[in-house]
């Protein structure tokens, strides 16, 4: 599960906000390419970013507010997409509902 050392990046350093600034967000983007490939169950990803919190000493109810926010950019079906056609992958990735972008490469 190389996609766990991934997840402190997706995390501001100092205040813990999941995907604000932008670099945040690009990771957290990144990291959810290697979810897609990998396929963890959601439980092995929500107990990786809580433990990932409590490791920087966050408290329960940051915790929960910042697990919503992770639930919010990956579980959301319909928001993201994997498309594959012709040998490319198109993911489609709308984490706040005025910003979407489209990420492609050669497969």
């Amino acid at each position: 599960m190389i996609w766990k050392q991934d997840i402190a990046g997706c995390f501001g350093e100092v205040d813990q906000l999941f995907a604000i600034h932008p670099l945040d967000d690009q990771r957290a983007f990144d990291l959810l390419i290697k979810l897609r490939r990998e396929r963890p169950g959601w439980e092995d990803i929500e107990e990786a970013f809580r433990d990932h919190l409590q490791s920087q000493g966050c408290n329960a109810d940051h915790i929960d507010e910042q697990l919503e926010a992770v639930r919010r950019h990956y579980r959301a079906g319909s928001e993201k997409k994997i498309l594959k056609q012709e040998g490319t992958i198109a993911i489609s990735w709308n984490c706040r509902s005025t910003f979407r972008r489209c990420w492609r490469r050669d497969h």
